[in-house]
């Protein structure tokens, strides 16, 4: 839905303030397309299809925390 979408967005915008990522997990198409129908698109947020492939997205900035 669209509120939730917009949530994910104004997360991913603080954590980009802050110089984090904010990597999204196992999304279904439907639901891409609904974050991506509120802005929530590369690189703003990334996608992967497993906490594994997540882990392997992140920065070398962030993954030293």
């Amino acid at each position: 839905d669209s509120t939730a979408a917009h949530a994910v967005r104004s997360t991913a915008a603080r954590a980009q303030r802050a110089a984090s990522q904010l990597i999204v997990v196992g999304a279904s198409p439907v639901v891409r397309a609904a974050l991506a129908a509120q802005g929530c698109q590369p690189p703003l947020v990334l996608f992967a299809p497993s906490i594994e492939a997540g882990v392997r997205l992140r920065s070398p900035l962030t993954s030293a925390a």
